[in-house]
Order: C-alpha cells, then structure tokens, then sequence
C-alpha cells in the first residue's frame, strides 16, 4: 500500500492483506511454510516482551510458544512477513485494554506510556532485525480518543484495528485504523470471506 502511495505500483482490484498478531511460534511453524509454497505476504505483529522471553528460554512448542528473534529475523529476511508493532508491553497490561488509555490516566500520562512503549520496540526491531516498523497493530482493536493522533506523531503511516468492514482507500490518510475481518478458531477461511463477498 506504501509503495502504491509512495512509488505509484500498481495494486490488484481487491487487495486482501493477510495479517497475524502476537508472534506466536504457530505462525511459523504452519503459516510460513504456506508463505513460501504459494509465495504469498503477510503482516505479523509480534509483542516485544514475549520475543524477548522466548529468545531466552527457547521454549518452541508451537502449542503456546512465541516467536524468538531468530525466528523472526528468518521470517523478515525472507521478503514474505513484514513486521511490525504491536507494542512492546501494552498488550495484556493491568487495568488496560490493550494500548488504550486506562480509566484516570491523565492525557499527558498516557501519551507518555504509549509513546516510551512503541519507541522501545521500534528500536529494539531496529537493533535485532534491521527494520523500523511503518504500522501499528491495536491490541484487540482498542483505541482511544488521542491514540491515532500519538501513532501518527511517532511516524507510523498505517495502522489497524479490528473493525470488521471492508477499507475504502482513497488517500494515504485512509491507511489509519485500516478494518480487519477477525478469524476466530473455530471458523473457516471460507466462512470469513463469504462475509466480504
């Protein structure tokens, strides 16, 4: 989408971006080999304190595992997965949901908070993988009043929520908050898509 805006590609007529959150290990382990067999793209949007972790313990149960800096360093260098934020700690943080302002958290406060925690992934994606992430993923979609405006001013120039709509873009401002048709485990990729057609 950057490259159509920055560069003029040319786009298909129905574009469908292919998007994962959370890193876990799954996705390697059964969605990158599918990458590569019908050399296709996704977005995966890891949470930097679980790669941090799972780069120490080397825990690879794909049951529960996430994804490790190796893992992920093979996953981008391969030119199938972009990565990208999906904070560094905000995720499953107590008394937020997700990285939305938590109740008497003064503007200023959150701003702050959201700003430190994006900041520290960029650079530690930057560090290990050689990347500067161009989106952020809301974890579970939750937005607050001044997030868009915060994410905007950190430079990242997409970013998704879970709103289940198909994306009508016409400027490169449509590519903040782009919607997400969510697949629960228990539906198929056909059950999805039929919602869409």
């Amino acid at each position: 989408m950057l490259e159509y805006f920055d560069n003029g590609k040319a786009l298909p007529e129905k574009l469908i971006m292919i998007t994962f959150d959370d890193g876990c290990l799954n996705n390697y382990t059964y969605a990158f080999p599918l990458l590569k067999k019908y050399n296709a793209k996704m977005i995966l949007s890891p949470i930097g304190k679980c790669i941090y972790e799972y780069s120490k313990n080397g825990d690879k149960n794909p049951a529960y595992a996430q994804a490790d800096w190796n893992t992920l360093r093979e996953m981008s260098d391969s030119g199938l997965v972009e990565i990208q934020n999906h904070t560094y700690n905000m995720h499953a943080s107590i008394g937020r949901v997700g990285a939305s302002q938590k109740i008497g958290e003064s503007d200023e406060e959150y701003r702050k908070n959201l700003s430190e925690d994006l900041k520290k992934f960029n650079e530690r994606m930057k560090a290990e993988l050689n990347i500067t992430p161009t989106a952020f993923i809301y974890p579970y979609g939750a937005i607050s009043k001044s997030s868009p405006d915060i994410i905007k001013e950190l430079g990242f120039r997409a970013s998704f929520d879970c709103s289940e709509k198909l994306n009508h873009i016409k400027s490169e401002d449509d590519l903040h908050e782009l919607h997400r048709f969510i697949r629960p485990h228990n539906k198929s990729a056909a059950e999805i898509l039929s919602k869409i057609e």
